[in-house]
């Protein structure tokens, strides 16, 4: 008990006969809590007295309303303080998918947030939109535009599986490309990609040049190839002018070129 600040153990008994109805004597439970705090929760020591008072009237209301006895509190800060930190993504998931449902359908929906399905479909929901840099409305939206069959909406819970929500992301993702649609984010990032190799492929073919193409005219992948093509020309070139102008007409800008006309091929060498 020496070590243990009693304001806090006096604060907890406070708070739980608030929450309670009634005065619960438990200095043995609620010494183990304000231990555990000390340890699970960020900064406690340092929060004010307001602070403390208002953390833990929510997590002993949210103890009362899961049926469980100060005793046992200390156990299940780790649970709370989770999803205290999840709260706020799971309820931005839920009204991106009643915008979307009003927006389409025309109706109005509610959502189960004791469901452990409807939690785990938001946290999910919120790693792919993350993961494909899109937001989680889009994510929403696409789970039901990937098939024009889908004519009602699907139930919040039907998201829960993380394999399926990245699989139909991927379908209407790969529609929309095909009919020249990409969201903004997606544009953003592949344009950033596109460069990135786009050096790539200039430095590699002034490196193939300087060693020699002869070298890399047997090399797998696109930058291989143009290789094999140029020292082709290089071989049948019967003077040392001709020999030039196919390097100059294969200067790295002009392969930079060509590469872009023939669809930014990934496969280099």
């Amino acid at each position: 008990m020496k070590c243990l600040p009693s304001m806090d153990v006096y604060l907890v008994l406070g708070v739980w006969a608030s929450v309670a109805g009634a005065e619960v004597v438990d200095y043995r439970g609620a010494c183990k809590l304000v231990k555990c705090l000390e340890v699970e929760v960020l900064g406690w020591k340092e929060k004010s007295e307001r602070e403390k008072l208002e953390w833990l009237e929510g997590f002993l209301g949210w103890l009362w309303g899961q049926g469980k006895e100060l005793g046992v509190a200390w156990k299940y800060v780790t649970s709370y303080v989770y999803d205290r930190c999840v709260s706020e993504d799971v309820q931005n998931a839920v009204e991106a998918y009643k915008k979307y449902v009003k927006e389409r359908f025309g109706k109005n929906v509610e959502v189960d947030l004791s469901d452990k399905k409807v939690l785990k479909a938001a946290r999910v929901l919120s790693k792919i939109a993350s993961e494909f840099g899109v937001s989680v409305y889009d994510v929403v939206r696409m789970q039901h535009e990937c098939w024009e069959k889908i004519d009602r909406p699907l139930s919040f819970e039907r998201m829960a599986d993380e394999n399926v929500v990245r699989r139909r992301l991927q379908v209407k993702m790969d529609i929309d490309k095909r009919a020249g649609f990409v969201s903004k984010q997606r544009k953003e990032k592949e344009s950033s990609e596109v460069k990135q190799l786009e050096k790539k492929v200039r430095e590699c073919w002034n490196m193939i040049v300087s060693v020699g193409v002869m070298f890399f005219a047997g090399k797998k992948g696109w930058l291989g190839g143009i290789a094999k093509e140029v020292h082709d020309k290089l071989l049948s070139a019967k003077t040392h002018a001709e020999r030039v102008r196919i390097l100059r007409e294969n200067s790295a800008d002009r392969i930079v070129e060509r590469w872009y006309q023939e669809g930014c091929p990934r496969d280099l060498l």
